[in-house]
């Protein structure tokens, strides 16, 4: 009796396709949980590039010049202004679009971030899809898939984040495809079609980002004939322009700042004439050869690879695959160019579009496996087994690495920082870089032409910007603005900052002849708030201030809330904030009844106290004690108005602890809910002023 084997067939096709959906799927996954954790783009300082793209694309939605155009990024701010506007109309903000984005930058930040994870992950799927279907080798299909995992700044920078290098990943991962498909196409290859569409993916890649470059030796390289290398660099250039067809009228400048990192030795086109810097290039080349072993250790394969075929081929007159050892030469010099480049001014993630070429290494090892009679007609059985092989090691280890390149652990020290610095009274003075959000919308500013200063002012009246490079102050735009004058404005100021440049702003503000308070204001592990004005000011009294926004990373139970000079904090309670109040407050119970609970605090006589919370529920039985250290026993106690709702003001106390001649007290405040129903706090602050002795 016969049996069809056409069940087997359709099953075996259906896994096939089934297969290649996988890692796409666990790329998409994966990215959306990173982005979750990472939570806000501004935490740690983070926000280069994504501020800068994020309002560049809107200045793209609206018709209007960017400002960015180093990369050029083209392609990535074209597509963040078609998701601006597609976000525009399902959720309208109202007839001025692009206050929203200022006011609420991170909301859009996330819908551009997880835009990004879902176009990766479908031309990720793409890729596999072409490949599987023009060589009929799901094993070089799912090799093709695991080129992002190679590297955890590729699946960081690539996946999660709204930059330029998403583009870039795209571009050398089609690229790289191409590539295969030809190689194992053989004599069957089109010649005119390949060629015409490295060059269509190569404008692509250099509107993305000049790092693409080196690529283009490949086509150059394996090319049987000067047609073809016309045909490749005039598609490319053609390319080139319609991708930055938005960015035609930047060109000289664009051009001006290419040359400047030709010319300069330094970073980023800075420093003495000179193509490299000799005294630092022979170690930067070292670590960035170091900084992906399997990178480096796929170029001494490929390495010894040639040298095997050279003497095969030359000394010992045996036949070897010609196109295979050229593409395989090809992608050598376009590594060890791009190692050249990247030395220059060294980072791992730049490495990502060389990092994309290691399938094509890997499946060009895997034929010449297969010319060993072992594996001879298992062609398809041993890519498969290769690529399930790499999957096991791959994944994870990628996914690991990624995890390592950020910390969400200090995710509620910024967020409480970020409120205790806004909470301020007086002028706001952010520093750039640090983590901020107005310091965010300052670098986006400055990167978009300045189109946003006016809006920028009236959403921060009161705010300005510290930038520690130029040593400048200004108010969202590139005008100084003198200390003196600001103080003309507002009595006092307080300086925010990373702790690092503490001194570095102590000794600008003081060269103005602005007083600053030793101590500082406010400070936690990460950043600090220092207090400046005039010098009566300053010298009538030193105040210090605790605060804490119940804030915990992502919500865990269990988590503890960050903050300085708090010893205890109540249970968090997410579900019951208000997010224009903050992510977190504490939930105050007869079974959990204490909200915030300081350190012993340190009053000297004539020493005064200032208590705030804001507080809802049960507001009869919410309470505000200051109480003495040691005994316990009650100093000050106050209870918010009565109100159901969340109070929109804070609840203050002030008092003197004695005069001159009081001893020194220790004291501890707390919030108290001493009732039996459900009481919560939120933005609970102490800040005690002492008067100096002069």
């Amino acid at each position: 009796m016969f049996i069809s084997n056409k069940p087997v067939s359709y099953f075996f096709t259906v896994g096939q396709k089934l297969m290649v959906l996988a890692v796409p799927l666990i790329l998409f996954f994966s990215s959306q949980r990173t982005i979750y954790e990472r939570d806000k783009v501004w935490y740690g300082g983070g926000y280069d590039p994504e501020y800068a793209y994020l309002l560049n694309s809107m200045n793209m939605a609206n018709f209007r010049l960017v400002g960015h155009f180093d990369h050029p990024g083209t392609p990535m701010q074209v597509f963040g202004a078609l998701v601006l506007r597609a976000t525009w109309l399902v959720e309208p903000a109202g007839e001025n679009p692009e206050y929203a984005v200022l006011v609420i930058p991170e909301h859009y930040l996330r819908i551009l971030n997880v835009a990004i994870a879902v176009l990766t992950a479908l031309m990720v799927l793409f890729f596999g899809f072409i490949v599987l279907k023009r060589t009929g080798n799901p094993g070089y299909a799912l090799i093709v898939q695991l080129a992002p995992f190679v590297s955890g700044f590729v699946l960081f920078n690539g996946f999660t984040r709204f930059t330029q290098e998403a583009m870039l990943m795209i571009a050398s991962l089609g690229f790289a495809s191409t590539l295969i498909v030809r190689v194992t196409a053989g004599a069957a290859t089109d010649d005119a079609r390949d060629f015409k569409l490295l060059g269509w993916i190569a404008g692509f890649g250099l509107a993305s980002k000049i790092l693409f470059a080196p690529l283009m030796i490949i086509p150059l390289m394996i090319a049987q004939n000067n047609q073809l290398r016309k045909r490749f660099l005039l598609y490319s250039a053609v390319s080139f322009l319609l991708f930055t067809l938005p960015v035609i009228l930047l060109y000289p400048r664009m051009a001006y700042w290419i040359i400047k990192l030709l010319v300069f030795s330094g970073q980023y086109g800075t420093g003495p004439a000179g193509v490299i810097d000799a005294a630092t290039y022979p170690q930067n080349l070292i670590w960035i050869i170091q900084s992906n072993p399997l990178l480096a250790g796929l170029l001494v394969l490929g390495l010894i690879y040639l040298i095997s075929g050279a003497y095969l081929r030359f000394i010992k007159k045996q036949d070897f695959p010609k196109s295979e050892f050229r593409l395989m030469l090809a992608v050598i010099a376009t590594i060890v160019a791009g190692y050249l480049i990247v030395a220059k001014s060294p980072k791992e993630s730049y490495l990502l579009p060389y990092e994309m070429l290691t399938p094509v290494m890997a499946v060009i090892l895997l034929k010449q496996v297969t010319t060993i009679k072992l594996f001879h007609g298992k062609a398809g059985m041993l890519a498969l087994t290769a690529a399930a092989g790499l999957s096991l090691v791959l994944i994870p280890n990628g996914i690991a690495r990624k995890t390592a390149l950020y910390s969400s652990d200090k995710n509620p020290l910024w967020e409480t920082f970020s409120q205790a610095a806004s909470s301020m009274e007086g002028g706001l003075v952010f520093a750039h870089p640090s983590s901020s959000q107005v310091a965010a919308l300052y670098f986006g500013n400055a990167y978009s032409r300045w189109n946003y200063t006016a809006k920028l002012r009236e959403l921060y009246p009161d705010t300005y910007v510290y930038n520690l490079a130029s040593n400048r102050i200004t108010q969202m735009d590139s005008v100084s603005i003198s200390v003196q004058e600001l103080l003309k404005r507002h009595r006092k100021l307080y300086v925010s900052g990373p702790l690092e440049s503490a001194q570095q702003i102590r000794e600008a503000l003081t060269a103005q002849g602005v007083a600053v308070q030793e101590s500082f204001y406010y400070k936690d592990e990460k950043q600090m708030i220092l207090l400046a004005g005039n010098p009566d000011i300053i010298n009538e009294a030193t105040r210090t201030m605790i605060f804490s926004s119940a804030e915990t990373h992502q919500g865990v139970a269990g988590d503890e809330p960050v903050a300085e000079g708090i010893s205890r904090h109540g249970m968090p309670d997410h579900a019951k904030s208000i997010s224009k109040i903050g992510y977190g407050c504490i939930q105050a119970d007869p079974a959990s009844p204490f909200a915030f609970t300081t350190i012993p605090l340190i009053l000297d006589s004539g020493d005064s106290l200032s208590v705030r919370v804001l507080a809802t529920g049960m507001l009869n039985d919410a309470r505000l004690v200051v109480a003495d250290a040691d005994s316990g026993d009650v100093l000050v106690m106050k209870s918010p108005p009565e109100k159901t709702a969340w109070s929109e003001h804070m609840i203050e106390i002030q008092t003197g602890f004695g005069n001159r001649e009081t001893s020194r007290k220790r004291v501890i405040v707390y919030g108290w809910n001493s009732g039996e129903g459900k009481v919560w706090f939120d933005y609970f602050s102490v800040e005690i002023e002492r008067r100096n002795k002069n």
